[in-house]
C-alpha cells in the first residue's frame, strides 16, 4: 500500500466531524469539490469506501469510522505540537486568531483591537465572530471570548464578570406596550427573538400571547431591528445602551447567569502574542465594569 497523504486525511477527519461538506469547506477554507477530490484520493489510497453515499448525507462506512478512531490521536498530538511551539514563540509578530460573538466585538473589543494594533503593528489580527465553541485545541482561534461558567478543562483564562441584561425598544415601542397594559387590548407587539427557539421568558412575561415574534440568528440584527423600531428585543446592556435611539423597558434588567471569560489553551498561555493582548484586553476590560453590568 502506498504512504497515506497526511492532507487527504486531514480533510477526511475534518469533513467526518462537519454536518455537511459544505461546513467543512468553510471551516477548511476551500470548496467542497475540493473536499470530494481529497475524500477520493484517500479511498483510492487505502483501497476502500470511507462514506456511504447512498443517501443525500453522507454517513460513514465501517471503514470511516475505523480510520477516524485511529487518526485522531495522531491529529491530536500533531496539534498539541504546534501549540507548544507556538508558546514558544516570543516574537510579537505573525497571526493572532480571536473569537467572540459578534455583541461583544462591536460593543467591548473593537476599541481594544483598534488600540492594540497600533502598539503591535507586526501582529496581524483575525477576528472571528461566532457564539459557537471554536476547538482552540486544534488552533481554530488563539484566544476566546465566550460567555459561560463552565470552561473546558484544558483552557486557562480570566472571569470578567457579569454582564447586565435588558429589554430594549424604541420610545415609541416602550411607549405602546405601557398603553396596552393599561388598556388591555387585543393589539399585538412586536419582538426580535432568536431563530429557531421558543419565545424567552421575558416575551411571556411582559407580553404573553400578544407578542408577535421577529426571528433573527443574529444579535447585531436584533439590535439594527429593534433601534428602528421593528419591535422590542432583550439585548445585553453594552449592545443595548450603545445606541440613543433605544430605552430600557422600566424593572427589565438583570444580570446574566454565565459571565464573560476570556480564555486561551493551556499550551498556548505563554505565547508572547497570546499573553501581550490577553493582559492588554483584561486591563481594558477591568475598567469598563460598570457598562458591562449595565448601571445608569
Amino acid at each position: 500500500m502506498q504512504s497515506l497523504n497526511w492532507d487527504d486525511l486531514r480533510v477526511f477527519l475534518i469533513a467526518s466531524k462537519s454536518t455537511s461538506l459544505s461546513a467543512a469547506a468553510k471551516h477548511l477554507g476551500i470548496n467542497h469539490t475540493t473536499i470530494s477530490r481529497r475524500i477520493n484520493s484517500l479511498e483510492q489510497q487505502l483501497k476502500g469506501t470511507l462514506f456511504d453515499r447512498s443517501k443525500r448525507q453522507w454517513n460513514l462506512t465501517r471503514l470511516g469510522e475505523q480510520v477516524c478512531d485511529e487518526a485522531e490521536p495522531i491529529f491530536q498530538r500533531i496539534a498539541r505540537i504546534e501549540r507548544l511551539a507556538y508558546a514558544e514563540s516570543k516574537q510579537l509578530q505573525g497571526r493572532l486568531r480571536i473569537t467572540a460573538p459578534e455583541a461583544c466585538i462591536s460593543a467591548l473589543l473593537l476599541p481594544i483591537i483598534q488600540q492594540f494594533e497600533k502598539l503591535h503593528p507586526g501582529i496581524d489580527i483575525e477576528v472571528i465572530a461566532t457564539t459557537a465553541s471554536l476547538d482552540l485545541a486544534s488552533s481554530e482561534a488563539d484566544i476566546a471570548f465566550r460567555v459561560t461558567n463552565s470552561p473546558a478543562i484544558d483552557l486557562v483564562g480570566c472571569d470578567l464578570g457579569h454582564l447586565g441584561v435588558a429589554v430594549y425598544g424604541t420610545s415609541e415601542n416602550i411607549k405602546q406596550l405601557q398603553q396596552l397594559n393599561r388598556n388591555e387590548d387585543g393589539r399585538q407587539i412586536n419582538c426580535v427573538s432568536w431563530s429557531d427557539q421558543p419565545p424567552r421568558e421575558w416575551i411571556q412575561r411582559y407580553i404573553g400571547g400578544r407578542a408577535k415574534i421577529i426571528n433573527t440568528n443574529s444579535m447585531t440584527s436584533m439590535a439594527d431591528m429593534c433601534r428602528n423600531g421593528l419591535g422590542l428585543a432583550q439585548l445585553f446592556c453594552l449592545v443595548g445602551d450603545a445606541h440613543p435611539e433605544m430605552e430600557r423597558l422600566p424593572e427589565s434588567h438583570y444580570l446574566s447567569s454565565n459571565n464573560l471569560w476570556v480564555l486561551t489553551h493551556v499550551d498556548v498561555r505563554t505565547s508572547a502574542r497570546v499573553r501581550v493582548f490577553r493582559d492588554f484586553a483584561i486591563e481594558h476590560l477591568r475598567l469598563r465594569q460598570e457598562d458591562m453590568v449595565g448601571l445608569q
